[in-house]
């Protein structure tokens, strides 16, 4: 079998029981047509160089201890050791162990690693050599893709993501991100659940599951995160079991297909291309599905949030002494400025889930046309001014750059707020900030690569 058409078509499906609960409408057609033409964009990256038939080599890109180092900053950076209450953070450390067995992965670690310290240091030369790493990093991927056995290999799942941190430091385009997301999540599903129970690779899924969930909703269709095998098997080795982030994007897999079926309804509406019958029980069946994924949300915060071992969220007035863009808003009511207490947490674990969970829900609400019972204006305010009471204590609480796991939660409030509003400057102050502090340029671009908006 072929290995990229493999990519594309992923492994044979097995029936799961979740499917029996999908509709044809939601299966038979694999991509949104909103963003089908944006699709083309995003995979480009990895089609810009068609793979060479002659051997690969890989050049060292300078002395090795120095290299060495520089790949130990970038580890601790991205996966900060002994923090559990952050949420595990191991996948890359692991990652790093496997260089020697792959000089694809040692290739890309050295890319990045040279990256993150011409963000950090300002300097060009470092910034320029960092780049032809990459170019070259590109090019071999795609030699592996097209080889049976690398392109199931830990190696070529691992530099993958190393392109997506790559990218949250360079921006080297306005889609080239997503676009590594999207290759990741092909690789994933190609290479099957069973293939993520242990090591690199189930932390890889799982830890880094957040990403590859979120990749869906920027893509706007259903995928097979939400089958029930990908839900069970990768946790199923002894002694592993899921924390309260992945127990709220078991749930949240389903959103990409409504998003999906919101779409179509529109495009059929637009061309008038069935009857009006057959629309309202499709709007019927639209509504009927955001009910339910809602109360599961619901049951879900309930549940798990509200009961959080650790404590609950509390509200203070300072959290330090170095300056933080000071929230406010003005009160539709009486028309005042209002300054909220910020909101500290027990841990930035509970943080980075909420601020998901009320992202999810303005994701939600974006296509909630439901006549009665339909998420307000005011709440979704609500969760866009719970996300911008959050940021000031997640960023001085996480260690490195852990804060690029807020970056979804933040792009989704700011799209969800009109252009002129004092929230929506805040925001954008916000990503300046993290920029100037973690050295990493697409935040201060505000990340467009991850708006779910079509």
């Amino acid at each position: 079998m072929n290995a990229p058409g493999a990519i594309a078509q992923a492994e044979p499906h097995r029936p799961s029981l979740n499917d029996a609960q999908m509709t044809e409408e939601s299966l038979d057609y694999e991509e949104n047509p909103l963003i089908k033409i944006e699709q083309q964009v995003l995979l480009e990256p990895w089609r810009r160089q068609s793979p060479s038939r002659a051997p690969i080599m890989y050049l060292p890109m300078a002395n090795t201890p120095t290299l060495d180092l520089f790949i130990e900053q970038f580890i601790d950076a991205f996966a900060p050791d002994g923090r559990e209450d952050c949420g595990k953070s191991s996948a890359i450390r692991q990652a790093g162990s496997e260089r020697m067995f792959s000089p694809l992965l040692d290739e890309a670690f050295q890319a990045v690693s040279v990256a993150y310290f011409a963000q950090c240091t300002g300097s060009r030369v470092a910034a320029a050599h960092s780049h032809r790493a990459y170019c070259r990093v590109l090019y071999h991927l795609q030699g592996a893709l097209f080889d049976p056995n690398q392109s199931r290999s830990t190696g070529v799942f691992a530099t993958v993501i190393l392109l997506m941190a790559y990218e949250s430091l360079q921006h080297t385009s306005e889609r080239a991100l997503i676009s590594h997301c999207v290759g990741a999540l092909k690789l994933i599903e190609f290479r099957n659940p069973w293939n993520h129970m242990f090591g690199v690779e189930h932390l890889c899924f799982t830890e880094l599951l957040p990403y590859w969930v979120c990749t869906a909703l920027v893509m706007r269709k259903p995928t097979f995160l939400a089958r029930s095998e990908w839900k069970i098997v990768p946790w199923s080795a002894p002694g592993c079991s899921k924390d309260i982030m992945a127990t709220l994007l078991e749930q949240v897999v389903d959103l990409p297909t409504i998003l999906w079926r919101h779409d179509r309804h529109k495009i059929s509406q637009r061309a008038r291309s069935k009857p009006l019958n057959e629309l309202n029980a499709q709007l019927r069946r639209l509504w009927n599905s955001i009910l339910e994924l809602e109360v599961r949300l619901h049951n879900w915060k309930r549940n798990w949030a509200d009961s959080y071992p650790s404590g609950q969220p509390l509200e203070v007035r300072w959290q330090g002494e170095d300056p933080f863009p000071v929230f406010r808003y003005i009160d539709p009511s009486t028309l005042e400025f209002v300054i909220p207490p910020t909101l500290v947490y027990p841990d930035p674990r509970l943080a980075h889930t909420l601020c998901l969970y009320y992202a999810v829900m303005l994701v939600l609400s974006s296509v909630d046309t439901r006549p009665v019972g339909r998420i307000s204006t005011s709440q979704q305010l609500e969760f866009v001014h719970l996300i911008c009471r959050s940021l000031e204590y997640y960023i001085r609480a996480v260690p490195g750059n852990m804060i690029n796991r807020l970056a979804f939660p933040l792009r989704v409030a700011y799209d969800s707020l009109p252009e002129t509003s004092l929230e929506r400057r805040f925001i954008e102050e916000v990503f300046q900030l993290v920029e100037r502090r973690k050295a990493l340029r697409s935040w201060g671009r505000f990340i467009p690569d991850i708006s779910t908006k079509i």
